[in-house]
């Protein structure tokens, strides 16, 4: 009598450890998951700056004269003609010296040459 107690007792033991076990593999995926996911929105959110300083870049450097502002959420990194922002890079149409950029309000000017500077 006493050992079928016990039995359904260390089953039961056994059957809830299976389950938290179970669980915590599910909460781990679950979280891998959303770091995943984050690590994708930053580098979309790169990707998508980029290409717009890109954009304004090869505006302002086809017209003979041109001053824009716009505010810059992320470090730059300009050489030549490519843009480096994080892991992320992409190219413009135009040259520039080697520029750092830090992130906030930003002025690209053209009078004789292609000039960002911070503001």
């Amino acid at each position: 009598m006493f050992y079928n107690k016990a039995q359904i007792s260390t089953e039961a033991i056994i059957s809830m450890s299976l389950l938290l076990l179970l669980l915590l593999m599910i909460l781990l995926f679950v979280a891998n998951m959303r770091m995943q996911s984050d690590i994708m929105n930053e580098k979309s959110e790169s990707t998508k700056e980029c290409y717009s300083l890109a954009a304004l870049l090869s505006k302002a450097n086809a017209q003979n004269y041109s001053e824009i502002t716009f505010m810059l959420n992320k470090d730059v990194f300009i050489s030549g003609n490519k843009i480096k922002i994080g892991e992320v890079s992409c190219n413009f149409f135009g040259t520039m010296p080697d520029t750092s950029i830090v992130a906030g309000n930003v002025e690209i000017t053209k009078k004789s040459i292609l000039e960002v500077k911070n503001v």
